[in-house]
């Protein structure tokens, strides 16, 4: 459960565009976990990426205390504010 919720933070966690002039909401997400975590930390680390159409992605690798154990991917739907 810790590891979902802590790959929903991905898009927030890597801007690319500045969040005054943009807004961004996820159409989806997917989590893919190659082994249950240990402890209580999740670690992310996420890169955004995105096309002048208005689409774009998140991909977010997660780690607990051993190191890796899966990633998740958010589609992004971007529009001016």
């Amino acid at each position: 459960m810790r590891a979902v919720a802590a790959a929903d933070f991905g898009n927030g966690l890597s801007w690319v565009l500045p969040a005054e002039r943009y807004v961004f909401a996820n159409a989806d997400i997917s989590v893919h976990l190659f082994r249950q975590p240990d402890g209580e930390w999740i670690g992310v680390q996420a890169q955004t990426q995105m096309d002048a159409s208005g689409a774009g992605t998140t991909l977010s690798r997660l780690y607990d205390e051993r190191g890796s154990i899966g990633v998740a991917i958010q589609t992004l739907a971007l529009r001016a504010r």
